[in-house]
């Protein structure tokens, strides 16, 4: 399994994000590189890479690069914010990739932490359970990230509580480590 940072590009403007997002980088790499890299990856004997960013589905080869994986046998799992994600386009996943789990960061059920933490409008909060509920539907395995922090330490019981209800598969809390 690789860990791959499909864009830096990220809709969100959050520092606590793992990655220095923003606006999609120069270095980020062309269609050409990228297919390149899984082929290589395929070669090697991975099976499965996480796909990540900033905000992976603000790539615009992304189907096509999740397609080229399929193809080749190679399965993915994607780290999200969530925000982009509709019915539609989840389905879209299900029928031409092989992607099997997504991970979307919460961090927090509070509207308005969660505009604070993710730099994003408290309505995406929304967006991203709402596509939680459908991922669950169309059968991906379902995690909810959490970075431990003290806007976020006092929410988990109630992430917790959410997703057991909600019936979401797992929930990771991730240890900051600031670096540079």
């Amino acid at each position: 399994q690789i860990f791959w940072n499909v864009t830096s590009a990220c809709n969100f403007q959050g520092g606590i994000c793992f990655s220095d997002s923003g606006a999609a980088a120069a270095d980020d790499l062309t269609t050409a590189e990228a297919r390149k890299a899984i082929r290589d990856a395929a070669a090697a004997g991975v099976k499965d890479i996480v796909v990540s960013g900033g905000e992976p589905f603000l790539r615009p080869d992304l189907f096509e690069l999740l397609a080229y994986m399929r193809e080749l046998g190679t399965t993915a799992r994607i780290a999200t914010n969530g925000s982009l994600l509709d019915r539609a386009l989840l389905e879209r996943v299900r029928r031409e990739t092989s992607t099997k789990a997504f991970q979307v960061s919460l961090d927090t059920l509070d509207r308005d932490a969660y505009r604070d933490i993710h730099g994003a409008p408290p309505e995406m909060l929304d967006t991203a359970i709402a596509a939680l509920r459908v991922m669950r539907e169309l059968g991906f395995h379902t995690t909810v990230s959490s970075r431990l922090g003290p806007k976020t330490l006092p929410a988990l019981p109630a992430l917790l509580d959410r997703a057991a209800a909600e019936g979401w598969a797992t929930v990771t809390i991730h240890l900051p480590l600031h670096t540079g």
